[in-house]
């Protein structure tokens, strides 16, 4: 079942009347299944950020259709589509994101409350997202007083609250050691691999697109090709810095 339509996608840019447009997404057309774990990669400038926060709807479209669960995003008006992309669409933010005013249950919580749902299902989504994740043991905590990694657990837990469609991620393991980016793309994997979550996933970095079953790369703002992953880590980690070095963009 396709989850995602992309369908002739531009983004251009003027930075003022009379200067070159800049092409940061150019005639893109693609489509994401239900389930499938995506990672978009390619050079700084190549349009990755740019197409994801199209998808994401937090970016408006110069042209072109994207179709998510049914409904075409970009003929939404500014009030459905932030209605639509709280209740059907994740988005876990490199640098996290969380209010330090709130607690970690609190920012896990925060989505459930915006939509007015009963404070007895706040807790029990944000109860169960906690210990399937493992981070119930730091609820009561500030984000100030957690570590990086379980900052980013925090925030897939928030993008997770409302059972989205799909889950979005703009280089989360980017502000994360080795060890802890490692933990989150495991979590990352087994989202995908239990609850079948579609994930879309942003990253200049080999290892973390390794956990992808698919990567798209991406170049000037075009789609250049696709590899999809036989399952082993290591040698699709392996084929990756191949395409990367072919391509460009082994470096963000």
């Amino acid at each position: 079942m396709t989850m995602i339509t992309v369908q002739k996608l531009t983004k251009h840019y003027q930075a003022f009347p009379g200067a070159a447009i800049v092409k940061a997404v150019d005639g893109i057309s693609l489509t994401i299944e239900t389930g499938e774990f995506i990672g978009i990669m390619g050079a700084s400038g190549s349009g990755k950020t740019t197409l994801l926060n199209m998808l994401a709807g937090i970016e408006p479209v110069t042209s072109g259709e994207i179709t998510i669960a049914n409904t075409d995003i970009t003929k939404l008006s500014k009030d459905k589509m932030a209605l639509f992309r709280r209740g059907k669409l994740g988005y876990i933010f490199q640098d996290f994101n969380l209010l330090d005013s709130l607690s970690v249950k609190e920012n896990i919580g925060l989505p459930l409350i915006l939509d007015r749902q009963h404070p007895k299902i706040v807790e029990q989504k944000t109860r169960e997202l906690m210990n399937y994740l493992n981070i119930a043991r730091i609820a009561d905590n500030a984000p100030a007083q957690i570590s990086g990694g379980q900052k980013q657990r925090v925030a897939a837990a928030r993008a997770l609250i409302t059972e989205p469609a799909v889950i979005f991620a703009d280089e989360p393991t980017g502000n994360l050691d080795s060890k802890s980016a490692n933990d989150l793309m495991l979590m990352l994997e087994r989202l995908n691999n239990e609850l079948a979550n579609t994930i879309v996933l942003v990253t200049h970095d080999a290892f973390s697109a390794s956990f992808c079953k698919k990567i798209i790369f991406m170049k000037d703002g075009r789609l250049e090709m696709t590899i999809v992953s036989n399952g082993n880590h290591t040698q699709f980690f392996d084929r990756i810095l191949e395409v990367q070095s072919a391509i460009g963009g082994a470096k963000d």
